[in-house]
């Protein structure tokens, strides 16, 4: 036990006091649900990292009727979220509306001590809920020998498949079978990665705060694809930085044809190393007022 704490102590220290500077940017494109793409629009995401902090200035292009629902939804059209996790502090600002708000962050979740399920890359314990009985998942990937350089950096190439089977409840009857394709470029080499490994780091040790640095798909599909847990959790996996990502989603039911649902395409567009100014993590500078 006192080892354990200990080794905790040191990577704690160490997580840290080695965190460097970085800043990237990203274009998330959503086709859209269906085939009147419904939802489509394209974000731009410009994210910058600081010892503990970390600012994602975050900008949604869509048509007036998207942008209309999308704030019918409570979603923020031109915004930024600062996350601070040396004050355990979460900052969100609607530029729109020259507003900004601020919440505690929730503590980190505990494992489970037994029968927990692992992930079969790393062997690290999942914090996944106890598994659904109306829901079969499968799950598979493949590496590819060839390379590609996005946005300067060499990637290798990925690929995974999870079908997601849901029955009628108490029985083995298929009601809906979900099929989601995900390619990913993933590098691991480059400056600024060990950088960003360690902020992840020392987010999952402070809070349960969902991370926006693992895989390739974002928080906020969570509420447009079923079974957005599992399948986050499984790219997670794949481990390194994906600098390049397509998600493709399929279903079929009422034993129907299987059909396109869905369709989300991830770029960094850029990124570098370098020292970012400490105005950028908190809202003193800004001329904005907090939400009431």
């Amino acid at each position: 036990m006192i080892k354990a704490l200990l080794f905790t102590s040191f990577l704690y220290t160490s997580l840290t006091t080695a965190i460097a500077d970085v800043f990237y940017v990203e274009e998330i494109v959503n086709r859209g649900i269906g085939l009147k793409k419904t939802g489509a629009r394209k974000t731009v995401n410009k994210v910058y990292i600081k010892g503990q902090r970390q600012r994602i200035r975050f900008q949604i292009e869509t048509s007036k009727k998207g942008a209309k629902a999308l704030r019918h939804k409570g979603m923020v059209i031109d915004g930024s979220t600062i996350l601070q996790l040396d004050q355990l502090r979460l900052i969100k600002i609607d530029h729109t509306e020259h507003v900004f708000s601020q919440e505690s962050l929730p503590p980190p979740k505990k494992l489970k001590a037994a029968n927990s399920d692992m992930y079969p890359r790393t062997g690290k314990k999942s914090s996944l809920s106890p598994a659904d009985p109306d829901r079969k998942i499968k799950f598979r990937t493949r590496v590819f020998e060839d390379t590609t350089r996005v946005a300067g950096v060499l990637c290798r190439r990925f690929a995974a498949e999870m079908t997601a089977r849901h029955y009628k409840p108490g029985t083995k009857m298929i009601r809906r079978e979900n099929r989601y394709l995900y390619q990913a470029w993933i590098a691991d080499g480059f400056p600024g990665y060990r950088d960003l490994e360690y902020f992840q780091e020392i987010q999952e040790l402070k809070t349960s705060f969902p991370s926006f640095l693992r895989g390739g798909i974002g928080v906020r599909v969570q509420n447009e694809i079923d079974d957005y847990d599992k399948l986050r959790q499984e790219i997670n996996t794949l481990g390194g930085f994906h600098m390049q990502s397509v998600l493709k989603v399929f279903t079929t039911q009422g034993g129907q044809k299987e059909k396109s649902v869905f369709a989300l395409t991830r770029t960094v567009k850029s990124i570098s190393n370098s020292d970012l100014p400490d105005s950028l993590f908190d809202v003193s500078g800004e001329s904005i007022r907090k939400n009431q």
